[in-house]
C-alpha cells in the first residue's frame, strides 16, 4: 500500500490517527516488553490508521502488522542529537507507506545546519519514492503559542506532509490566541498532537488540540502504558469523529 504524495486525501486516519511505538530508541524509559506490544497492537490496531517503528522493531513485527507502517527515518535517543537510522529504501523494502523524521529547532546553528541538512535529503528521497513524510517537533525550552506557530512553518517550509507537535500550556493561551492559529492552521499540512508522558489528561489535552485546529493526533505511551489501551484510543477517535 502506497500512498500517493502528498495531494492525495488522507484515507482512514493514515497520517492522523497514528499509533507510536517508536520509543524503545527515543525513550527507553518510556518503552515496554515486546510481549506487550503484541497485546497493544491486538487490542489498538481497530483504533488507529496507522504505527510508526523503528527499523529493527519494523522488521520483528512487520509480519504480524495489520496497520500501514510509518518508518522513523531520523531520529537518535534522548538527549543526543539526531542522526539518520534507517533509509528510505529500507523503509520501502518493509512496505512502508510512510517515513517520520525528529527535528529539534533549539539547537545551536551549526547542529541545527547539520540535521536539516540530513532531514532535507531523506525528504528528498522520500518524496521521489511518492511516500509522505512526518516531522516529529522535539518540545523547545519556550513552549509558547508563538513558538509553536514558528516552528510549524519551518516544517512546512522543509516539506513536512504531516507535522507531529507539542502543545502550549492551555492556561496560558487565550480566547483570541486560539482563534488565531486554528485560523492558521488551515492553511498547512495536517498537525497532530504529540502524546508525550501517559496523563490522566490525555483526553482533556486532546480537546484543547481539537479546539486549536489540530487534525489528530500520534501518540504512544498513553496507550500502551494504559491499563486499557482500547478506551484510550476510542476517546482520542471520539474527539476527531467527524474531522478523521
Amino acid at each position: 500500500m502506497q500512498l500517493k504524495h502528498p495531494e492525495s486525501p488522507t484515507p482512514n486516519g493514515l497520517l492522523t490517527k497514528v499509533l507510536a511505538l517508536d520509543h524503545g530508541l527515543t525513550q527507553y524509559s518510556g518503552s515496554v516488553d515486546l510481549a506487550t506490544l503484541r497485546c497493544v497492537l491486538s487490542e489498538a490496531t481497530p483504533h488507529f490508521g496507522s504505527v510508526v517503528m523503528n527499523y529493527g522493531m519494523a522488521r520483528h513485527f512487520n509480519s504480524l502488522l495489520e496497520l500501514p507502517l510509518i518508518v522513523q527515518c531520523f531520529g537518535a535517543p534522548f538527549t543526543h542529537y539526531k542522526f539518520t537510522v534507517c533509509g528510505v529504501s529500507q523503509a520501502i523494502d518493509l512496505g512502508a507507506v510512510g517515513i517520520s523524521v525528529q527535528v529539534d529547532f533549539d539547537l545551536e546553528e551549526e547542529q541545527l545546519s547539520q540535521q536539516l541538512s540530513s532531514v532535507s535529503r531523506i525528504i528528498g528521497e522520500a518524496h521521489q519514492n511518492k511516500l509522505p513524510v512526518m516531522f516529529m517537533v522535539s518540545v523547545p525550552k519556550e513552549k509558547n503559542s508563538a513558538n509553536l506557530m514558528q516552528q510549524i512553518r519551518f516544517c512546512y517550509e522543509l516539506g513536512a506532509d504531516v507535522i507531529k507537535t507539542w502543545l502550549p500550556d492551555e492556561s496560558v493561551v487565550s480566547e483570541e490566541t486560539k482563534q488565531q492559529i486554528h485560523d492558521k492552521l488551515v492553511k498547512y499540512p495536517p498537525v497532530v498532537m504529540a502524546g508525550g508522558e501517559q496523563s490522566s489528561k490525555i483526553v482533556e489535552r486532546a480537546k484543547f488540540a481539537r479546539c486549536l485546529g489540530l487534525s489528530g493526533y500520534c501518540i504512544g505511551r498513553n496507550v500502551y502504558q494504559s491499563d486499557n489501551p482500547a478506551k484510550v484510543a476510542i476517546a482520542m477517535e471520539e474527539i476527531w469523529k467527524d474531522k478523521i
